[in-house]
């Protein structure tokens, strides 16, 4: 059941350059609706995503393989935003796709023309904005859920 693979990027405006953190997390249960629709109405961007990833370390200091969690706005004041990370939503979403990034680290959004999400948009079938995110203390985990 946890045996999928997803890169999360984590986004960081510092100094008007915008960057792309990847954190590559295995052993996570990702649920997509790409397969039921696909079959029936054919791909569509909106498909939604609900990816359970467990974490170790307690509810107050949360850690996934050797990265820390923070809270978004921690993130981003964070000396070195690369031994971490987040989940943020909104205007300024972070995005996971299914797989293990093997490209550069952090990605220069400048790099792709039109930018590095809508780059990843147009290339891969399964990227997700983050939509939501909440983490659970009982059964150590995060749910996020992404679109």
């Amino acid at each position: 059941m946890y045996d999928n693979t997803v890169t999360l990027f984590n986004r960081l405006e510092r100094d008007g350059e915008l960057l792309w953190y990847p954190t590559v997390m295995t052993g996570v249960h990702l649920v997509d609706s790409e397969a039921a629709v696909a079959a029936k109405y054919g791909y569509q961007r909106g498909d939604k995503a609900l990816l359970f990833i467990h974490y170790l370390g307690g509810p107050d200091e949360p850690s996934v393989g050797a990265k820390k969690y923070l809270t978004p706005r921690r993130w981003t004041r964070a000396e070195d935003p690369s031994g971490a990370f987040t989940f943020q939503t909104g205007a300024d979403f972070d995005f996971f796709m299914a797989g293990r990034w093997e490209g550069p680290f952090p990605v220069r959004d400048a790099d792709y023309p039109g930018g590095f999400y809508d780059h990843m948009q147009d290339q891969f079938d399964r990227v997700w904005a983050i939509t939501g995110a909440e983490k659970f203390g009982v059964i150590p985990h995060f749910e996020v859920t992404g679109r």
